[in-house]
């Protein structure tokens, strides 16, 4: 049987459940994303877009272009709620769904297809669901790949179906622009550019042995993709490698204290989501972004994996005495586990009763915020003006 595979990509989806929430934004342009000056663009709905408003844009840029939209703050928890229920969707017509993000995912629907039930089918009844469910639209592409399924679906965004077949790939290749090739950005572009090659047409026709002297493997990897090759599977419950949280603050950080206390916000964010995972790490990372966008990381590898806070910040701590804070300051905080592994049992991992007490106030702390919000209850230190 040929394989199947769906790309579904929610359109605009951060800006659409704001309106579901909050329908007098209807048919208005919506921004949600950073509020500071420093804050960029996560979404923007297609009216703002067509302002020139796009994900990824400074925010201060973003009210210049489109001073008449609504600029709402990202609502985390919200959007995994509603990604929670498209997953379930998504999952109830086959196992094999592979998440990129809240918003999109690939599905291989291979397995489940027969007589009465064709791949167009299943895409149109899980939009009908998602719709009925969520009240939200998404685009679905179908093809042979994951590739072609993902070219599919930005095709015909927003709100659509587009299913490419293996012998329709060719033609639909060949009229794409060069650039929606994944892998070939800006500077690809112009390497490509230079070379003569400006055209998905040119790259398929362009000889082997040309792509591989000019760019090396890499050119026979893009050659690939412009003929709508891609072995790639779908992969169902990819394995967490590494958790991280990341802020960039609205104005340089100089003070250690204030910095610490930050940098403790994040390290129990990150504890809590390895704990939430069943998880526990043996590696910790800092990361710290100068006012003049310098950026430095320090990492540390402990002789045993835990997942007991406590214990991870005293890592954190460590790193940070190595970085050096003048009068540049500190414009982005970042904290991160890795080296990652299934959680061990208790009677395995603690065997001192201080450190079974600093896990059972690890849980009772993660169960209350998970029931009534985050910063329901939290350590001294987290809290900013205060020693």
């Amino acid at each position: 049987m040929k394989q199947k595979i769906l790309h579904i990509d929610m359109d605009a989806f951060f800006a659409r459940v704001e309106k579901v929430d909050r329908p007098e934004l209807r048919g208005k342009a919506v921004v949600v994303g950073g509020q500071s000056e420093r804050g960029v663009v996560s979404t923007a709905c297609y009216r703002a877009r067509q302002h020139g408003v796009h994900s990824a844009m400074p925010m201060a840029q973003a009210r210049k272009l489109c001073p008449e939209a609504t600029f709402l703050p990202v609502r985390g928890e919200r959007y995994k709620e509603i990604s929670r229920t498209i997953q379930k969707i998504m999952r109830s017509y086959t196992p094999l769904v592979e998440p990129v993000s809240l918003d999109e995912a690939y599905l291989d629907v291979t397995g489940v297809l027969h007589s009465d039930n064709s791949a167009y089918e299943i895409a149109r009844q899980i939009k009908q669901e998602i719709k009925k469910q969520t009240r939200l639209t998404c685009s679905i592409g179908i093809g042979p790949n994951k590739m072609i399924a993902k070219l599919a679906s930005e095709d015909c965004k927003p709100d659509g179906l587009q299913e490419i077949k293996e012998e329709e790939k060719d033609n639909f290749m060949i009229h794409l622009p060069l650039d929606a090739i994944p892998g070939i950005g800006e500077k690809t572009g112009r390497e490509l550019e230079r070379i003569g090659i400006n055209s998905i047409k040119e790259l398929r026709e362009a000889e082997s042995n040309f792509l591989y002297r000019e760019l090396g493997t890499r050119g026979i990897i893009l050659q690939k993709r412009g003929l709508g090759e891609d072995s790639t599977p779908v992969k169902a419950n990819e394995e967490t490698k590494s958790i991280s949280n990341e802020e960039t603050y609205p104005e340089d950080l100089e003070d250690r204290k204030i910095i610490k206390k930050f940098l403790f916000r994040l390290m129990e964010k990150v504890g809590r989501r390895l704990r939430d995972k069943k998880l526990e790490a043996k590696t910790v990372e800092v990361k710290v972004r100068r006012g003049d966008f310098t950026t430095l990381t320090r990492s540390y590898t402990g002789r045993r994996h835990t997942d007991v806070t406590e214990r991870l910040w005293a890592a954190v701590v460590a790193l940070f005495e190595e970085i050096k804070i003048d009068a540049r300051g500190v414009r982005l905080l970042g904290v991160g586990v890795s080296n990652l592994r299934p959680a061990a049992s208790q009677e395995e991992l603690f065997e001192a009763s201080d450190e079974q007490r600093k896990a059972r106030l690890n849980e009772l702390m993660d169960n209350l915020n998970e029931e009534y919000g985050d910063q329901t209850i939290v350590r001294g230190g987290t809290i900013i003006g205060q020693d």
